[in-house]
């Protein structure tokens, strides 16, 4: 019996840099990204911020910033908001990846302990030569 994902569905919010030619950025990134089919929301938050909210096996929060990022918008990097981008970055590519991955390609407990000990150094082996062995 084949048991379906659910669809994980993210709601992150970008802000974008006070300082820039375009003093609407949140308002000029709402129509740009209201256009792309990935991406299931867009709101304006504040006047320098945009909600974007999608589905996480269509597109990343990632793939959203680079696409800004590329199109002239300049994104707040301040300490807190880089924080922030690095955590959703990682736990968005972790779950990507992990939503891909068919239940059965997951080790055995055992095997994932066996594969361990076959890879650490300890007494068990000897790594010299077979002709070296001997002339101890």
């Amino acid at each position: 019996m084949s048991q379906q994902q659910p669809e994980v569905r993210k709601k992150r919010e970008i802000c974008f840099c006070e300082l820039h030619p375009d003093s609407e950025q949140a308002l000029t990134a709402l129509q740009l990204l209201s256009g792309i089919e990935e991406i299931d929301a867009v709101r304006r938050v504040t006047r320098r911020c945009i909600e974007v909210e999608y589905r996480l096996r269509k597109i990343r929060i990632k793939i959203i910033e680079e696409l800004l990022a590329h199109a002239g918008f300049h994104l707040d990097n301040s300490l807190m908001t880089r924080i922030k981008r690095a955590l959703w970055h990682y736990t968005e590519q972790v779950e990507f990846e992990n939503l891909q991955l068919p239940n059965h390609t997951f080790l055995d407990t055992t095997e994932v302990f066996i594969n361990r000990y076959r890879h650490l150094r300890h007494g068990c082996r000897d790594d010299r030569p077979e002709h070296w062995r001997k002339y101890l």
